[in-house]
């Protein structure tokens, strides 16, 4: 019924929901929710989930707060099929989203069509980093470009994980005016921020960036870095780099790979 059911659009959909209650196949799934075994309970809400059986909210949201992992992962992703149009309650979630949370609500995004949330700006302000870096995501999925100051303003944030959000968002959603903030931090952040900042620079760099990628191709250690440093300014300056390769073997030897991905 869930395969058939995915198959199909409109009042179909309805015929089937129908059909799945007058069968009283909405009780075997909430006996398998009620189970003790986890991989029963997870099979109940995958049922309730795929079948869209709303009534089911009441019986999944117990379910939230368990104190095993997997169970509230997969009550969670339920429970937010199920109240598809209600995402603005997030906003004021006070518990941490965890991230294969984030990542079953993107995939709902995906398969079911869900509207951004109308209050996706409050999202920035709470005071839950999790829902902050939710809702930079979404802005990203649904290319929305109105926070541009405050996505950029939270480059400077102490959590580096939403650091690293919000430089993927400027990359993506293309925030030119993000330039001189994600040089200025590039020094103090970690290696895997530092390679997004290079990611984001070959995108949205310019003369700014210039001198910075230079100073970075001769003085930067780290061999993976250098090469996204490397690739970068072959974007943004191809003479600039070609000199410098002129000037350093190793550079030359990065820029030979960027250009012909067969040398070694």
């Amino acid at each position: 019924m869930i395969h058939f059911k995915k198959n199909l659009k409109g009042e179909s959909n309805f015929i089937i929901v129908e059909l799945y209650k007058k069968l009283n196949l909405h009780v075997f799934s909430a006996r398998l929710v009620a189970n003790l075994r986890y991989s029963q309970k997870c099979e109940g809400f995958y049922q309730f989930q795929h079948i869209d059986y709303k009534p089911a909210k009441k019986l999944i949201k117990p379910y939230l707060t368990h104190r095993d992992k997997i169970i509230r992962s997969n009550a969670y992703a339920c429970y937010l099929s199920l109240v598809q149009g209600k995402l603005e309650r997030i906003a004021n979630i006070p518990t941490k989203i965890s991230l294969l949370n984030m990542i079953k609500l993107m995939e709902l995004l995906h398969i079911k069509k869900i509207d951004m949330p109308k209050n996706i700006d409050e999202w920035l302000l709470s005071e839950n980093n999790s829902v902050i870096r939710l809702g930079i995501k979404m802005m990203v999925f649904f290319n929305y470009a109105h926070q541009e100051e405050k996505i950029v303003e939270l480059l400077n944030s102490e959590d580096s994980i939403l650091r690293y959000e919000a430089i993927l968002a400027c990359r993506k959603l293309y925030f030119k005016n993000a330039e001189t903030e994600l040089i200025s931090i590039y020094l103090h952040d970690d290696n895997n921020n530092k390679a997004e900042i290079l990611k984001g620079l070959k995108v949205i760099g310019g003369q700014k960036s210039l001198f910075f990628l230079e100073q970075l191709v001769l003085y930067e250690t780290n061999k993976s870095l250098k090469m996204l440093a490397v690739n970068a300014l072959s974007i943004i300056d191809k003479k600039a780099i070609e000199k410098l390769s002129l000037e350093d073997d190793d550079t030359l030897k990065m820029l030979n790979h960027i250009n012909d991905i067969y040398i070694l």
